[in-house]
C-alpha cells in the first residue's frame, strides 16, 4: 500500500488481473450491504474511440442512506461520492487499486469521527480485494 499521509489517492498493488480483482470488489462490496451503482470502462470506452490504455475499471458504490445524511450534513462531499475504487494495470502490467484516502476525505469535508468512519469501508474493501481469499 502506498501513500505519503499527504496524497489524496492510495495506491494498493493487487494479485490478479483487472477482471478478477473486479469481480472481487464487486462481492466485497455486496457482501458488505452497500450497492455497486455503476461499473465505468474507461479502457473500453477508450478503445471504441479508436485509443489504448492499459485496462481500467471504476467501481462506483456505497449506501444511499449513509451518503444521504454525509451529504445533508456536508453538501460539499457529493462532489466525492459515491466511494470509488479505481481497478487498473500500471505501466508495468501490475494491476493495482487505487482509492481516495478516507481521511484526507474527511479533513476535506470537515466530517466528524463518526461520519469518517462511514468513509473507511472504502479500504476494507481495496485490502480484501487485492489478494485472492
Amino acid at each position: 500500500m502506498t501513500s505519503d499521509g499527504t496524497s489524496d489517492v492510495v495506491t494498493v498493488a493487487a494479485d490478479g488481473d483487472v477482471e478478477q480483482l473486479l469481480r472481487r470488489a464487486v462481492a466485497h462490496v455486496e457482501e458488505h450491504g452497500l450497492e455497486v451503482f455503476a461499473v465505468v470502462d474507461h479502457s473500453g470506452e477508450a478503445e471504441e474511440a479508436g485509443l489504448s490504455m492499459p485496462t481500467t475499471k471504476l467501481v462506483l458504490f456505497g449506501s444511499t442512506p449513509s451518503a444521504t445524511r454525509l451529504m445533508l450534513a456536508h453538501p460539499d462531499i457529493a462532489l466525492d461520492l459515491p466511494l470509488k475504487l479505481l481497478i487498473s494495470e500500471d505501466s508495468d502490467g501490475q494491476s493495482v487499486i487505487r482509492y481516495q484516502a478516507p481521511g484526507r476525505l474527511a479533513q476535506r469535508h470537515g466530517l466528524t469521527t463518526d461520519e469518517a468512519d462511514e468513509l473507511r469501508i472504502v479500504e476494507t474493501i481495496a485490502i480484501a480485494t487485492r489478494s485472492n481469499p
